[in-house]
């Protein structure tokens, strides 16, 4: 069950923590104010919510910037760059709704929710909560935009760029294969490994498409689309009978390594 009401205490030194992540507006200085000292309590609002309030903060609205950090940098984001104050109590409470990617949570682990006073970044508080967790989770809004890093189930726009790890545009010439279909846009298709998507094979009278084959225990798969099925030499040529998807025939390309060939409409 998740805790219903944090721990909470102050962090003092809670500016180098959180740059890390860059989840922290903060001035090279770290100034500090003696006088402050902030408190945060975070509370289930049920219905993957947190409530949380605060005070204790500079006399200054907005007085502080809330952000979350989980057990890995899945589970790291920014809840608001400017919670409103009075009087240095935030006000009114924080709400805020998070959500995953890519997983059905099956556990539990423990979540670190940060504030940090906008005027004074080296004065700050911390709680601790037990969120629903699990493998290949991820925090929404933690990664899988574009721009950012691919969470661990891939891209939730786009697709991953193979040298950099970002979700980038997906689909066409040149361009990472879309997460969210496994595929290309229309006249492109998957080649190489790791895949990119290109309109230079797969048709008819042009070379084969090549992708990894390792979940069919070989080395490579072939592909040929477009009512094309493959010769010796690896070409896609026209097919009057294309063979049923369910078949996987060797492939005769002279290749080195052990292939297969997958009909048309099969990826």
């Amino acid at each position: 069950m998740l805790a219903n009401r944090t721990r909470e205490r102050p962090v003092p030194r809670i500016v180098s923590f959180i740059s890390a992540v860059s989840v922290v507006l903060m001035a090279a200085a770290c100034p500090q104010n003696p006088n402050l000292h902030p408190a945060i309590t975070v509370n289930n609002a049920g219905g993957q919510t947190l409530s949380i309030t605060g005070t204790g903060f500079s006399h200054y609205n907005p007085c502080a910037q809330l952000s979350v950090i989980g057990p890995n940098r899945y589970g790291n984001a920014t809840i608001t760059n400017g919670a409103a104050c009075s009087l240095g109590v935030i006000s009114p409470a924080v709400t805020w709704r998070y959500s995953y990617f890519g997983c059905q949570p099956s556990a539990e682990a423990s979540f670190t929710i940060f504030a940090v006073d906008l005027a004074y970044s080296g004065n700050g508080a911390a709680a601790t909560i037990s969120l629903p967790w699990g493998p290949n989770c991820a925090l929404s809004t933690a990664c899988g935009a574009l721009g950012q890093n691919a969470c661990p189930s891939g891209c939730q726009v786009g697709g991953v760029d193979p040298k950099s790890g970002t979700c980038v545009s997906c689909g066409t010439e040149g361009q990472p294969v879309c997460t969210a279909t496994s595929g290309c846009q229309s006249g492109f298709h998957p080649n190489g490994v790791p895949a990119y998507c290109t309109a230079s094979c797969g048709g008819v009278n042009g070379p084969a498409c090549i992708t990894d084959g390792s979940a069919y225990g070989v080395t490579y798969v072939y592909h040929c689309y477009g009512g094309s099925t493959i010769d010796p030499s690896g070409v896609c040529v026209p097919d009057s009978s294309p063979r049923p998807c369910s078949e996987i025939n060797s492939g005769g390309t002279g290749e080195p390594e052990p292939a297969v060939f997958i009909p048309q409409g099969c990826r």
